[in-house]
């Protein structure tokens, strides 16, 4: 039998997998709004419609993972 240590135990632990897989989910979409707001910000529009941009983008985000 094998014998597990602190640390494995942790990690092996459902809700432990399930806390760092919505940390990762997260981490992704903030970094994909910090992109669409950075490449929305080269172009002039709107403030309404870059909102409505990068929600349309981290609805797409959101669903392609």
């Amino acid at each position: 039998m094998e014998t597990l240590t602190a640390k494995q135990k942790i990690f092996n632990f459902p809700v432990t997998k399930i806390i760092l897989a919505l940390l990762a989910f997260m981490a992704f979409v903030i970094i994909g709004q910090q992109i669409a707001g950075k490449l929305l910000g080269l172009k002039p529009l709107d403030k309404d419609f870059r909102n409505l941009f990068k929600g349309i983008s981290d609805y797409e985000l959101c669903t392609f993972l």
